[in-house]
């Protein structure tokens, strides 16, 4: 649940992000430009993007709600299966944290924008 009350989550088989706005019990749902992704986890970071990984690519993305723009970041090494993410809000700007299961390794996302 994010600061706007809305849930937000992976639509693993769909390949899709969705977010459930609890205040005008609204569902929408954006499709990152990669296809068959096995979007997981999700986590919004302060500034209200949300961030997601998936099972079956080596990408963390990024969403803008407000304009839909998609953001990808290719891990180091092939992670595999992103079950979870995490979003340091104490730093400027965001970091983002995913384990990358495969190689046994966390990687830290620092964007530059």
């Amino acid at each position: 649940m994010d600061s706007q009350d809305q849930l937000w989550f992976g639509e693993y088989y769909a390949g899709q992000l969705g977010m459930f706005d609890t205040r005008t019990k609204q569902f929408k749902e954006w499709s990152p430009p990669i296809p068959w992704n096995g979007l997981y986890p999700v986590a919004v970071d302060r500034n209200g993007e949300a961030w997601s990984g998936g099972m079956s690519t080596d990408y963390v993305y990024r969403l803008s709600p407000v304009t839909g723009e998609w953001t990808e970041y290719l891990l180091p090494t092939w992670a595999g299966e992103i079950r979870h993410i995490d979003v340091d809000n104490s730093t400027a700007p965001v970091s983002v944290w995913v384990p990358e299961v495969h190689a046994g390794k966390i990687a830290r996302i620092e964007p530059f924008d």
